[in-house]
């Protein structure tokens, strides 16, 4: 388990498959939170799971590597790393929290390996096969016409999130617990 880098300023860091003979298979949760100096992370695939929060804040973090044998990303892995444009989830990863890019206001694609069974990327944005998990939020003026699951606002709580996001577009309320969206502005995180 990768629980920190120490006192280490590299800019671009590949964690290791091997450290002292035993085989790296998780990061812990924190491990690199709020490292201002990574630019650029590997993670190999002996790498099964990334705990909560192992990269909030990281704001100058804008390549993420995560190579095949990867399986979970828990959630605000990715927490406030304002500059991440984008990332690949490869086709073994198969649990992705709902939170896990919160605060990414760059991320403008995630996008999905063709042979993974659990998410599919359309247009750049992230769904657990036709269920949306994450808009890249780093999109301006994007249109979404798919249902979304209603994960983080209360219906009452709409026009008062709407105006606190500075969003554009119409947001209807259903009683069933789903949102329509239409022309999400770039901050737009549901």
């Amino acid at each position: 388990t990768i629980t920190g880098i120490g006192s280490c300023w590299l800019s671009e860091f590949t964690i290791p498959e091997y450290i002292e003979g035993r085989r790296v298979t998780m990061i812990a949760s924190g491990a690199f939170d709020g490292n201002y100096d990574i630019v650029s992370i590997e993670i190999p695939g002996s790498v099964e799971y990334i705990a909560d929060g192992a990269f909030e804040y990281c704001a100058n973090l804008t390549n993420v590597e995560l190579c095949d044998g990867v399986e979970s990303i828990a959630g605000y892995v990715f927490l406030g790393c304002t500059n991440l444009t984008s990332i690949i989830i490869p086709e073994s990863v198969t649990y992705i929290s709902d939170n896990a890019f919160e605060g990414c206001t760059s991320l403008e694609s995630i996008n999905v390996e063709e042979g993974n069974t659990k998410y599919q990327s359309i247009a750049g944005n992230l769904y657990r096969k036709n269920e949306i998990v994450q808009y890249a939020i780093g999109k301006q003026n994007a249109t979404f016409d798919k249902l979304i699951p209603f994960t983080r606002y209360k219906c009452k709580d709409i026009e008062a999130t709407k105006a606190a996001l500075n969003l554009g577009g119409s947001h209807k309320c259903s009683q069933s617990r789903y949102h329509t969206h239409r022309n999400v502005a770039e901050r737009c995180l549901w």
